[in-house]
């Protein structure tokens, strides 16, 4: 029985204890020692999830076999002497990870019950302060891009490995053309394994902003929008979605770039030229496209998103791109699974602590990622304030399959949150660019 349908057993009947966690960016005002764990008063940051307040002042405590861990983390993030007074830390900014609200209140303020803590900016690192999170975004499971270090007859020069996919799909050259080919995952993680000291893989992920999508009314509205979302940066993209009320098609757009002097920028021009090629939407005539939008037959969107590099050098230790490709070659992929689901094509609304060398999202990279609300998406499914399919996210099917049980308790279920994470306590707190 899958872990899914094992917390579903647990909680019918409407049962008080329900497993809907979900992940915090969190301000710190004071930080003591309680029963061998840290206990925390302070502000939430992030607002996009509507269980959180933005700015609320709250209580947070830690529960379960690894509550110990959140001392010993907040400890390694923040300094020994952290703690030396109750509010020692304060204006130190944490992230929390498998949070849900209790029926607890203390001193006027809701109790937050968390499983996890890192680091995102101590207050006593000056090294910090370019330490930041972007939420309310969409995002697909980060991917690791390398050459293929021996290319085998009916093999891919260049693997995509998405992390939480049970299968990878490339484009291999053959005599009669290019086609798309499936590989087990296990033939990516050897071939990912067998790269040189010289290979450099790359670790990404691919965000889109449906708060921000853009209505596009003629061809002329198109290339507007599109010159300007893909103009934001050089991995800058946009997710086209076109809807008759019924159903919706899809059509991501990735920028060329080009060289300006000793600069790369967006060649939002080229990019322009290469989409009005050929059809926009597979099937769909430009032509009959922009009828459908004149009569108002058809609604066209244009969602922004970014590519964005994880953080660190993939080939250097302690960094947030290393550790990546460390958990998976290990095999641990079990978090990014209950983020993402086991699909490399599905969409979960994310939070994400990174660095941001600049205020533009092009300056920012990644470090972690934050589970915002449960559950996924296919492209064609999310809703934005222009288009609302009205599909409910699906939750992501988790890994660890057993054989039939009665249905544990709730503190035996939280115990596989911990399984995920293993490894964490080993990594830095707050991992540098």
């Amino acid at each position: 029985m899958s872990l899914l349908k094992r917390i579903q057993d647990v909680n019918k009947g409407g049962a008080d204890k329900k497993y809907d966690a979900f992940g915090a960016v969190f301000e710190v005002s004071t930080a003591v020692e309680s029963n061998g764990a840290v206990k925390l008063t302070g502000k939430l940051l992030n607002e996009s999830n509507p269980k959180v307040k933005a700015g609320e002042e709250i209580v947070v405590t830690f529960r379960g076999e690894s509550a110990s861990k959140s001392l010993t983390n907040f400890v390694k993030g923040n300094g020994k002497k952290s703690l030396a007074a109750p509010d020692a830390a304060k204006g130190t900014f944490l992230t929390l990870e498998g949070c849900f609200f209790s029926d607890e209140m203390e001193d006027g303020k809701r109790v937050l019950s968390s499983r996890w803590l890192n680091t995102l900016a101590s207050s006593n690192d000056t090294d910090h302060d370019n330490r930041s999170f972007i939420e309310n975004i969409l995002a697909t499971a980060p991917r690791i891009s390398f050459k293929n270090p021996a290319v085998q007859p009916g093999e891919p020069e260049r693997i995509t490995l998405p992390v939480n996919a049970r299968t990878v799909t490339a484009r291999v050259k053959t005599d009669h053309g290019t086609f798309e080919k499936e590989f087990p995952v296990t033939w990516a993680v050897q071939k990912l394994e067998a790269l040189g000291p010289n290979d450099k893989p790359q670790v990404h992920i691919d965000t889109v902003e449906p708060s921000n999508a853009r209505n596009v009314r003629s061809r002329q509205d198109l290339e507007e929008v599109l010159a300007e979302q893909l103009g934001r940066g050089t991995k800058a993209l946009a997710l086209l979605r076109v809807t008759d009320g019924e159903d919706v098609l899809t059509r991501a757009v990735y920028v060329g770039f080009k060289r300006d002097g000793d600069e790369y920028v967006p060649d939002t021009e080229k990019t322009l030229e290469d989409l009005f090629k050929n059809n926009i939407f597979k099937g769909i005539p430009n032509d009959d496209l922009f009828a459908g939008l004149v009569n108002g037959d058809v609604r066209v969107e244009s969602i922004p998103g970014y590519r964005m590099n994880y953080a660190g050098d993939p080939t250097q230790d302690n960094n947030a791109a290393f550790k990546l490709i460390s958990e998976v070659k290990a095999g641990r992929t079990q978090r990014y699974e209950m983020i993402f689901g086991e699909q490399a094509n599905l969409f979960s609304k994310v939070i994400l602590p990174g660095i941001a060398r600049t205020d533009t999202i092009s300056g920012f990279s990644p470090f972690n990622i934050l589970a915002d609300e449960p559950g996924t998406y296919l492209a064609n499914q999310f809703s934005t304030p222009l288009v609302r399919p009205g599909a409910e996210p699906q939750p992501p099917k988790l890994p660890a399959e057993e054989a039939q049980e009665p249905a544990p308790d709730f503190a035996s279920l939280e115990s596989e949150f911990d399984t995920a994470l293993k490894g964490e306590e080993e990594a830095p707190a707050g991992p540098r660019p």
